[in-house]
C-alpha cells in the first residue's frame, strides 16, 4: 500500500493549462524520493485531454461536475491513504524536502501541514527546532487549499455540502478551530508560483515557463 496520495483538484476549464502544470512538475518533482506515492489528477469528466497533457505517471479519477467541495469528498472518500494535496495553479519551481516533511508530519502526528512558498496574509510563531511554525490566533486563512499533507479524515471534515472554494476558506476557519486540528507550516521560498488566475496565464507562470524549458 502506498504512503501518500498526491491530489491534483482541478476542472475541465483549466484544460488549456494542464500541460503547462505537468511540464513544471515533472521537472521539478523527485519521483525517485516519493516512490511510495500514488499521485492523481483528478478533473471533472475530460479525461482524455488529461492524457493529452502528459500525466504519465498519475491515475485519472474524474469527479464529475458538482461544487467544489463536494467534488473533493468524493476524492477523499475514494484515498486510503493521507493525501498531499495540490491545485492546478501551484506550478513548480523546485524540490523542497518533501521526504522530510513527510516525516515529521507522521511523527508529530499533525492534521495537516502546509508546504507554503509564501507567508503573505499569515501570522506565524518562529519556527520550531525543527523548521516547522504554528499559527497565531490571530492569523487569517488557517485553513486554505495550499499544497500540503492532509489527513484523510480531517480534510473530509472541512468538506460541507455545496461550498464554493472561497466559502470554503472562510468558513472552514471556524471549523478548524471547533476540532482543535493540529496545523503546522513548513515555509520553503517560492517552491512554486501561482502560474494562472481566472484563465489567464499571469507573468509569475511565465517566469516559471522559462525556468522550466
Amino acid at each position: 500500500m502506498k504512503s501518500i496520495t498526491l491530489i491534483l483538484h482541478t476542472c475541465d476549464s483549466y484544460r488549456p493549462f494542464w500541460k503547462l502544470w505537468y511540464r513544471c512538475f515533472v521537472k521539478h518533482w523527485r519521483f525517485d524520493l516519493t516512490q511510495d506515492w500514488d499521485f492523481w489528477i483528478c478533473p471533472e469528466r475530460d479525461v482524455e485531454s488529461v492524457r493529452k497533457s502528459g500525466f504519465a505517471e498519475f491515475q485519472v479519477v474524474p469527479t464529475g461536475y458538482g461544487e467544489f467541495t463536494d467534488r473533493l469528498k468524493l476524492i477523499l472518500e475514494a484515498v486510503r491513504t493521507p493525501v498531499f494535496y495540490m491545485q492546478e495553479d501551484f506550478w513548480l519551481r523546485s524540490f523542497p524536502d518533501i521526504p522530510k516533511y513527510s516525516r515529521l508530519f507522521r511523527e508529530q502526528d499533525l492534521d495537516c501541514l502546509k508546504v507554503k512558498g509564501v507567508l503573505h496574509w499569515h501570522t506565524l510563531n518562529a519556527p520550531d527546532a525543527t523548521g516547522l511554525q504554528t499559527y497565531q490566533p490571530i492569523s487569517q486563512y488557517q485553513f486554505s487549499h495550499d499544497a500540503g499533507f492532509w489527513k484523510r479524515e480531517q480534510l473530509l471534515k472541512m468538506c460541507q455540502h455545496h461550498e464554493n472554494p472561497w466559502a470554503n476558506e472562510i468558513n472552514g476557519m471556524e471549523r478548524i478551530k471547533q476540532l482543535g486540528m493540529k496545523i503546522r507550516v513548513a515555509h520553503c521560498p517560492n517552491w512554486y508560483n501561482a502560474g494562472v488566475q481566472k484563465g489567464v496565464i499571469l507573468d509569475e507562470g511565465i517566469d516559471t515557463l522559462k525556468g522550466s524549458l
